[in-house]
């Protein structure tokens, strides 16, 4: 089993460098790469361990392997198989969903080693053959057509046998035979990642020791509780005031806790309510009391107007002038 950790002399001698790409370039590929696995794993909602595991298996792969070998970069048979695509010539609705199933295809290879074996041209072309059978389309027109072309893809890829077509096409659809195989069978619920995994709740643990261990009845006084035996604070036997009659602390030994009921001894009860305060009795409003005029006021102003008589209720009960009957509204 290889030693995953290294000195700072083997970090300088790493196969990057042994194939001639110097140490602060190296570094700088390393940075790059470990921010786009970390800001791939961000857009994609996963937890911090999984991106770091991502990040650690870079950095060890580049410790055997060269940049140089193994560009950061890889080309996969997206690019190609809407290259290629854009060449063929008929009905464009078969066309389109031709397409949409080699796309499918494409995504579903990369479960298998395929992309170990054969240049994404090679993969494009086999996944675009195989659905081309499946939806019933052929490519009988492209532009570009040579008369030395005998089939479309000898336009963009050579000396490709259709053994070798058929071998990436029956590797794809083995995972789609295996996935059914495996639907049958009875697995083992998914694990979470360590980022992502439940830690133990104290309430449960404290939960199930209740349930196993049952509280001591008090055999006296001085058994409430015992250093050798304590117990959880809510196992504690509930002691209330009152519960027997006749109680005296000078007889019975310390007083008990008082139990609040909906609260657990061991914890403080709500406080008291505020008491009640009586409010002041409303004054009366300013404007409710007429002021008496003044007697007295100042040369050159002139005394205010007479204040009105009081007159007389009319026949409904609100003051008119003179008692006249208020006017009718018209009906």
């Amino acid at each position: 089993m290889p030693c995953w950790y290294y000195d700072k002399k083997e970090l300088r001698e790493t196969p990057s460098i042994l194939d001639g790409i110097d140490f602060e370039t190296e570094r700088r590929y390393r940075k790059e790469g470990a921010r786009f696995i970390m800001e791939c794993g961000t857009k994609m909602g996963l937890g911090h361990n999984t991106m770091a595991t991502g990040v650690v298996y870079f950095h060890r792969f580049y410790m055997f392997h060269s940049f140089r070998s193994f560009p950061r970069y890889v080309e996969h048979p997206y690019t190609f198989l809407l290259k290629y695509a854009k060449c063929f010539k008929g009905d464009q609705q078969k066309l389109q969903k031709m397409v949409q199933m080699a796309w499918n295809f494409v995504n579903d290879s990369l479960s298998t080693v395929v992309c170990l074996q054969w240049e994404p041209e090679i993969i494009a072309v086999a996944l675009i053959h195989l659905a081309s059978k499946l939806s019933k389309f052929t490519v009988q027109d492209w532009e570009g057509r040579q008369p030395q072309h005998q089939r479309w893809w000898d336009m963009f890829v050579s000396d490709v046998t259709m053994e070798i077509l058929e071998d990436i096409c029956h590797q794809v659809l083995d995972l789609y035979q295996s996935t059914q195989k495996e639907a049958l069978q009875p697995s083992s619920p998914p694990q979470k990642p360590p980022s992502l995994a439940d830690s133990p709740n104290p309430t449960d643990i404290v939960f199930s020791t209740v349930q196993q261990q049952k509280p001591p009845p008090p055999s006296g006084n001085d058994s409430l509780l015992e250093v050798s035996n304590i117990q959880s604070i809510k196992t504690l036997p509930i002691l209330c005031t009152g519960s027997s009659p006749g109680f005296h602390p000078s007889t019975h030994g310390p007083t008990p806790l008082v139990h609040t009921p909906g609260y657990h001894p061991y914890h403080a009860p709500p406080p008291p309510p505020p008491p009640v305060v009586p409010m002041p009795p409303y004054p009366s409003p300013s404007w409710a009391i007429q002021q008496q005029p003044p007697t007295h006021y100042g040369s050159g102003a002139a005394p205010p107007p007479p204040m009105p008589p009081n007159l007389p209720p009319g026949p409904s009960g609100y003051y008119s002038a003179g008692g006249r009957q208020p006017q009718q509204r018209y009906q």
